[in-house]
Formats: structure tokens, C-alpha cells, sequence
């Protein structure tokens, strides 16, 4: 009776999808959350153009972490996190910034993906909006947006917000599309409040607890019944 009793658990516990939990994932873009921070006067370094993944789901890619650029694009000080096509002559409170080598940036989710996502975005020189491409946890393009608020106008909230509900599906990365080609002063998009949703699976042993102890109560059931 046991092994029968431990097969079937085994069983339910291989056929039973994947269980979520989901995990809040904000970032002001500090160096807290491993953001670098510039070099002589708040420039930013080269170095700065790494990935960086926040609280190890939410990975931010071919932009930089910038500090005191510039004020109309920040929800809160001191930083913001800055996609940048061209260089030079891009003048920020502290200077010129670093120049990227590409017209795109990427934020992806792992786990399961991103039930919810908002920040807030600002587009800064040469005037033209930025295309938001959403994709699925599966490469489908879910929406595309185009953003041309240029500056805050001191509300703080964001003004891009997205979710599974709304896309009818898990978001699984967020492209952003500079306009191009790369000018000089180069094209940027800014964003800063950061927060999402992240679905992540629970780990095995919780499911075939979770398995176990259903099983278990559905013997138990089988059981009293037949002593009834």
C-alpha cells in the first residue's frame, strides 16, 4: 500500500504544471541594487553599459545607470537608468554621457515572466518618440508603444503601465526602440520608478509537499470510509 501510495504521488506530482509565486521587483536604479555609478563629475564609465539583473529577475540591458543627467527625467533623484543611440554632446547636469553602440536596449523577466510592469519614461534630445516592443515569455509580440512624454511635469507616477490582464499574456521582455540613426546629439530614453510583477516557480519540494499532502488526505478519506 505504501509504494502504491507513493507512485501516485509521484505521478501527480510529474503531471501537475509548474506552480507560480509572485515576487515584487522595484528599483530607483541606485547602486544599491548594483547600478554603476559614474566616474569625475557623475560621468558615467564605459563599464557602466553591462547587464545588470535586479534581485536576480529583472535584467536591464544596453543602457546605463546615470546620476544628475537630467532633472525632468527622474520620478525621484538620484538616478535614472538611460538608453542612449549616438554620443557626444548629449549635456546633462554633470556632462556629456557615455555613447552606446546600439539603437536598442532590452528589459527581460525571468522566471515565468512579468504579470505587471510601470516606470516611468521620459525621452530626451533630438525630440522623436521611443517604440516599446512587448514580447511573451514565447517571442510573440504582444503590443507596441510609443512613447513621447519628454519630461516629468513633477506627478512621479508612471506613464507606461502594462499587464498580463490587459496583454492577455505573461510579458516576457520589453524592447526598446531608439530612433535612429544615431544622432549628436544622440537619441535617449530614460526611465526611472521601476516596479513589476514577477511570476517565479516554487521550488520542487514545495509542489510535492503541496502533491503529497493531498494525496495523503484523499487516503485517508478512502480509508475512514471503509471503517464506517
Amino acid at each position: 500500500m505504501q509504494n502504491l501510495v507513493r507512485a501516485i504521488v509521484a505521478a501527480a506530482f510529474f503531471a501537475t504544471p509548474a506552480l507560480a509565486s509572485p515576487v515584487t521587483v522595484t528599483t530607483e536604479f541606485n547602486t544599491s541594487d548594483g547600478f554603476v555609478t559614474g566616474g569625475v563629475n557623475g560621468n558615467v564609465i564605459p563599464e557602466a553599459f553591462d547587464d545588470v539583473t535586479v534581485d536576480g529577475l529583472v535584467t536591464f540591458s544596453g543602457g546605463q545607470q546615470q546620476q544628475m543627467f537630467d532633472g525632468p527625467s527622474y520620478s525621484s533623484g538620484p538616478a535614472a537608468y538611460l538608453f542612449i543611440n549616438g554620443g557626444g554632446g548629449f549635456e546633462g547636469a554633470s556632462g556629456n554621457v557615455a555613447a552606446s553602440t546600439g539603437d536598442t536596449g532590452l528589459i527581460s523577466f525571468g522566471g515565468f515572466g512579468a504579470s505587471s510592469v510601470s516606470f516611468f519614461g521620459a525621452n530626451r534630445a533630438n525630440g522623436a518618440g521611443t517604440t516599446l516592443n512587448v514580447f511573451g515569455v514565447d517571442g510573440a509580440l504582444l503590443t507596441t508603444i510609443l512613447v513621447t512624454q519628454t519630461v516629468n511635469n513633477g506627478g512621479g507616477g508612471p506613464n507606461v503601465s502594462l499587464t498580463s490582464l490587459m496583454l492577455g499574456a505573461l510579458i516576457g521582455s520589453i524592447e526598446v526602440d531608439l530612433p535612429g540613426p544615431a544622432g549628436n546629439p544622440p537619441y535617449a530614453f530614460a526611465i526611472d520608478g521601476f516596479s513589476s510583477v514577477v511570476e517565479t516557480p516554487l521550488p520542487g519540494g514545495a509542489v510535492l509537499a503541496l502533491t503529497g499532502i493531498a494525496g495523503l488526505a484523499g487516503l485517508r478519506r478512502r480509508r475512514k470510509a471503509k471503517t464506517v
